[in-house]
């Protein structure tokens, strides 16, 4: 049950890392200063990734793993999806 824990947390943080990144962006062209935006953006994202990944790892190494790979599996996941709806665009063009 913990190791289902950890990858629903892992792919929960995965998430939350690629919305805030996914926000920073969409919000670069409105702000006056999109400069501290990215960098604020990825001190909280990462500050929020590092905290969580810290906490699993203290839990146990392999809670750590298995909420590693639940992060990583959703990047992945998700760099899949958006490079498909990319190329399916590109050849409606």
């Amino acid at each position: 049950l913990s190791y289902a824990l950890g990858l629903v947390v892992g792919a929960g943080l995965g998430l939350f890392y690629l919305w805030g990144l996914w926000l920073t962006v969409k919000r670069i062209p409105d702000t006056s200063n999109p400069i501290r935006l990215i960098l604020w953006s990825a001190v909280c994202r990462l500050g929020c990734t590092l905290l969580v990944l810290f906490l699993a790892a203290r839990s146990s190494f392999l809670i750590f793993i298995v909420t590693l790979s639940g992060f990583l599996g959703v990047r992945y996941f998700m760099v899949r999806r958006v490079a498909n709806v990319n190329r399916r665009q590109n050849h409606a063009a």
